[in-house]
């Protein structure tokens, strides 16, 4: 049933929101439930069991400095307003009741941005908007069908990165508290506990409990605690990696050295692995609507690029327009750029700015090119802006792509969404104090 909204969801929403490539791509990438149409929905905020999504529908757009995005609504076909981001498009949609906080996502970094609303007219969901690293937001408001008014609990789960592929090595996981709580932990396996921090936004109705942690961490719980140190709520967990698709393969892996392998299955999912552990997940699809069918071919047609490819645990991997023999990765910024435009790809390799590597023919009538290879760059990619080249058996160039910085849209915390509230993220219990506890850094500085 839950699957079902979401899939109509979907649907209704398809045509609704401009993608640009590299956002639609990081959607992709981030999805990962064994049904694929729910990629949209599950993106950057992984639903708890029995959530839904509520007021606001998931909001895509390709960020980026002075990109204002509009939107069609499916249900009258009229223009919507246009907004510049997620954020912009959640808070109209939904107020916030009290002020917006600011949370550091460890997963890349960039700041995310919670607050409350009145949802469906009579419930206060926690909302929140997330920047994607390679480019756009995405944003939504969910609640609990199960128990929307959450009564008889003193706290829940709503989301977190924890569901993100490629597996980041620092999650988050954040949810709402009744004013009873002051002091939240991670409780893992072995039984280990992470302190997070308890945020008071300035007239809201109710507390924001974020938690940081490594993601091999293996955490289980979220303990919500009182006065004297009483556990008032006991959250489960719902940070477990994406399942893996139950379709069947098409044929046997792609192996591509370095231990990843690439496989196709019948469900339009090309599955990415490295050392047999699944790493990402491709949906072959020209757009958010899956048509049966479709090739990789396909996909970076719809996308509008020669070349679709991901960055995760030193790896550098994707798929590519068919003819393409060699592909080169050049990071942007130093002597590598510099010597590429001077006509040197030589010199770009030499200084270390620049990865090239082999293709290998996808098999599976998807007229199209796998690629994998190592590379070691320090620094957040996206932000810099990165080119990928491709030459064909003769060495020529047949085609550039050309990724452009896409840094940070929130550099900083919201201002206070409440009426007449300071500039500022609101307030969050300081570390070993009412037994509460924040991690340095987890808060956002106020602008």
């Amino acid at each position: 049933m839950i699957e079902q909204d979401l899939r109509d969801a979907l649907r209704a929403q398809a045509s609704a929101y401009e993608v640009g490539p590299h956002a639609w791509l990081e959607v992709q990438r981030r999805a990962g439930r064994a049904r694929r149409l729910r990629w949209s929905m599950l993106a950057a905020v992984p639903l708890a069991a029995g959530a839904v999504l509520a007021g606001v529908p998931l909001v895509i757009l390709h960020g980026g400095p002075g990109t204002v995005t509009g939107a069609t609504t499916a249900a009258s076909g009229e223009p919507a307003p246009t907004y510049k981001d997620a954020y912009e498009a959640g808070i109209a949609a939904n107020p916030p009741i009290g002020g917006t906080i600011g949370v550091v996502n460890p997963a890349d970094g960039r700041s995310m941005r919670l607050w409350f609303a009145q949802v469906k007219g009579k419930y206060v969901d926690l909302c929140s908007a997330t920047q994607l690293s390679s480019g756009g937001t995405v944003g939504g408001c969910w609640y609990d069908s199960r128990n929307p008014a959450h009564t008889g609990e003193n706290g829940w789960y709503v989301g977190g990165s924890g569901g993100m592929l490629p597996r980041p090595d620092e999650v988050i996981s954040y949810g709402a508290a009744r004013d009873a709580v002051t002091k939240v932990e991670a409780v893992t396996r072995d039984g280990s506990r992470i302190p997070g921090t308890i945020h008071r936004p300035k007239g809201a109705p109710l507390a924001i409990w974020t938690v940081s942690y490594p993601s091999r961490a293996k955490v289980t719980a979220f303990e919500l605690s009182g006065a004297g140190e009483k556990v008032l709520q006991r959250v489960k967990a719902d940070t477990a990696p994406p399942a893996e698709p139950n379709a069947r393969p098409l044929g046997p892996a792609v192996e591509l050295g370095g231990g990843m392998t690439a496989r196709l299955h019948e469900d339009q999912t090309l599955v990415w692995r490295r050392d047999g552990k699944v790493v990402a997940f491709t949906v072959v699809a020209s757009s958010p609507v899956l048509k049966p069918g479709e090739t990789l071919a396909d996909t970076l047609v719809g996308n509008q690029t020669p070349v679709m490819s991901q960055f995760t645990e030193g790896r550098w991997f994707g798929f590519a327009r068919a003819g393409t023999d060699q592909v080169v990765l050049t990071f942007k910024g130093g002597d590598s750029m510099r010597a590429l435009k001077d006509g040197d790809p030589v010199r770009a390799l030499r200084d270390g700015g620049s990865v090239r590597t082999g293709t290998t023919p996808a098999p599976w009538n998807q007229d199209a090119v796998l690629f994998s290879a190592p590379y070691t760059h320090k620094g957040d990619i996206y932000a810099e802006g990165y080119l990928i080249t491709g030459y064909d058996r003769d060495g020529r160039e047949i085609w550039r792509e050309d990724a452009k910085p896409v840094p940070p849209l929130w550099q900083a915390a919201p201002p206070s969404s409440s009426p007449g509230g300071p500039e500022s993220p609101g307030s969050s219990s300081p570390a070993g104090t009412s037994g509460s506890s924040g991690s340095p850094g987890q808060t956002a500085p106020p602008r």
